[in-house]
């Protein structure tokens, strides 16, 4: 017996600016899930069928990540997504993210526990 997973967000294109990708675009969708597998991805909309609803609260559907490599000196791990800045050079990119990490809520010793 199948379920829905509904009113959850999925990303259907890349925001730009200029030349760099800023953020994606997303959509509200709802999903039915068989065995285990999504069968069926609509628009969301009020579903009446008997089936079971689950709620997804309008979050962002990922695929499950393994990290299998990090910096924990030049993570945002623990903190809201963000995409990274652009920078023209590796020079120009540290030089903006170690601000950025620097004031970050979380200080490094608490992102690392994510």
């Amino acid at each position: 017996m199948g379920k829905w997973l509904q009113n959850v967000k999925i990303e259907t294109s890349y925001a730009k600016e200029g030349e760099f990708v800023s953020g994606t675009n997303t959509q509200l969708v709802d999903l039915f899930i068989e065995n285990g597998k999504v069968s069926k991805i609509q628009n969301h909309k009020q579903v009446e069928d008997g089936y079971e609803k689950i709620d997804g609260r309008k979050y962002l559907l990922l695929p499950g990540i393994q990290e299998m490599h990090c910096h924990f000196d030049k993570t945002k791990l623990g903190t809201n997504w963000q995409p990274i800045t652009p920078a023209n050079s590796i020079i120009e990119r540290f030089t903006k993210e170690i601000p950025e990490l620097n004031t970050l809520e979380l200080p490094l010793s608490e992102r690392m526990k994510h």
